[in-house]
């Protein structure tokens, strides 16, 4: 069977098959660079030889060079170029980039079934696409500097440095096995993806994430965001804090330190370490151990509201002492609470005249002893004791009860097993009664 061809389609066919010629204006590799989740900005022009009345005007990109799987747009009127030549160009904001690639792009004119391309320079009766011309785009850098860091037994505190001041999505979980976001799905706190909690997404560098449950591990997981497509993710993990405090102060009673600090819940607490620091001194020291004190040793597994207390008396009156409690857990971690600080204050100066003085300390420095002298006023017991610039107490003496009058007391610079002691400073207080101290420093050289 013979196929007729009727004289008016030969004539469609030879209108097309000869004399077109079409160009890509803009061309490059690439011509822009994007990132996944950006939207198309850059425009780019094609033209072709014709009346285009009759046709159907699209521009196109995707990943092949022959337009397989590309998504095509309408393309809007540009200009003339000449007297027969019409351009026309893509459109901003048509297309998302939704995965990282080589996206190649080309335009294409239609009419009547027949198809021909504008990918590169003039060229005639281009039917087939064959696209040079390129956008790169790359993945989304994930946040740098992640940190997930306990602040108490309820608040885990997180930050982050964003990158290129793109926003960020922080996820929760306790498992530490994450399910990636969905692109181009937004989220809020409190959504949840797979087993993940949404914390937080928006432009901080910073948040704090409250109300989880003590002695917890929870694992995090930031993600950068750009128009709800999300980078790969970096992670970080911590665990909320096994002792909450609700107070932790230093008062200056009498010329000694009290120490107070108040738990409302503890989880496997050995107990808690007391260090110091004096104004001039660089780094801190420890003067208290749950070790070796039983004051301090902790309350295990509790959510009682348990009360704590410590004096310190190695300490000079006029100074700044700066104080930091740490408590220790089963597994032997160290957590720190914040760093106080007080001066230390004489008792009242009238009232203390009034029963207790200490009258003179000669020589000072000293070497090999020197000698304290006071003065009480009533019957009264008095206890020296001598402590070293760690707090520890080397030596003691009580006194018999003592009348009125002015007495005298001596130490040699030895510790209380009358061992010899290196050259420094020391703190000699003089308590009388339950109710009066002094304190004064004493200088000994070898």
């Amino acid at each position: 069977m013979k196929k007729i061809i009727t004289l008016a389609a030969m004539l469609v066919f030879a209108s097309h098959a000869f004399g077109h010629w079409t160009t890509l204006y803009d061309r490059n590799t690439p011509l822009a660079s994007y990132y996944v989740g950006d939207e198309l900005t850059t425009i780019f022009e094609f033209g072709i030889n014709t009346d285009t009345g009759s046709w159907t005007i699209d521009y196109g990109l995707g990943t092949s060079t022959d337009g397989t799987s590309w998504a095509w747009y309408s393309a809007v009127w540009s200009r003339m170029d000449g007297e027969s030549n019409r351009v026309w160009k893509s459109v901003a904001n048509d297309h998302t980039f939704s995965a990282a690639g080589t996206y190649y792009y080309a335009g294409r004119f239609e009419t009547s079934g027949y198809i021909e391309y504008a990918s590169d320079d003039w060229s005639e009766n281009r039917t087939s696409l064959s696209a040079t011309s390129y956008f790169t785009v790359s993945a989304l850098v994930n946040p740098s500097s992640v940190d997930a860091t306990a602040s108490s037994s309820t608040q885990i505190d997180l930050s982050w440095t964003k990158w290129n001041s793109k926003d960020v999505l922080v996820v929760r979980n306790t498992t530490g096995s994450f399910t990636a976001p969905t692109n181009g799905t937004g989220y809020t706190a409190g959504n949840i993806i797979g087993v993940d909690v949404v914390v937080y997404n928006g432009a901080l560098s910073e948040y704090d994430d409250t109300e989880l449950d003590a002695n917890t591990t929870y694992y995090y997981k930031y993600y950068s965001v750009n128009n709800d497509y999300y980078s790969s993710g970096a992670t970080d993990n911590d665990q909320s804090l096994p002792v909450e405090l609700s107070l932790w102060t230093a008062q200056s009673k009498s010329g000694n330190v009290f120490l107070n600090w108040t738990t409302d819940s503890e989880i496997e607490n050995l107990g808690f370490i007391i260090e110091r620091k004096g104004q001039n001194q660089k780094s801190y020291q420890e003067i208290a151990s749950y070790l070796s004190y039983d004051a301090l040793k902790g309350q295990g597994s509790s959510t009682q509201v348990t009360e704590y207390h410590f004096i310190d008396k190695a300490v000079e009156v006029g100074q700044t002492y700066f104080y930091r409690l740490t408590d220790i857990d089963y597994q032997g971690k160290r957590t720190g609470h914040a760093e106080i600080s007080v001066v230390v204050k004489a008792a009242d100066e009238k009232m203390l005249a009034d029963h207790f003085r200490v009258k003179s300390c000669y020589p000072n420095p000293f070497n090999p002893s020197t000698t304290i002298s006071y003065e009480l006023t009533e019957a009264m017991t008095v206890t020296l004791h001598i402590f070293d610039v760690q707090g520890r107490e080397i030596y003691s003496q009580v006194s018999e009860p003592q009348s009125a009058g002015t007495y005298e007391v001596q130490w040699n610079g030895k510790d209380a097993n009358g061992g010899a002691l290196n050259s420094g400073i020391y703190i000699a207080r003089l308590e009388a009664g339950a109710n009066y101290s002094q304190s004064l420093k004493l200088i000994y050289l070898q």
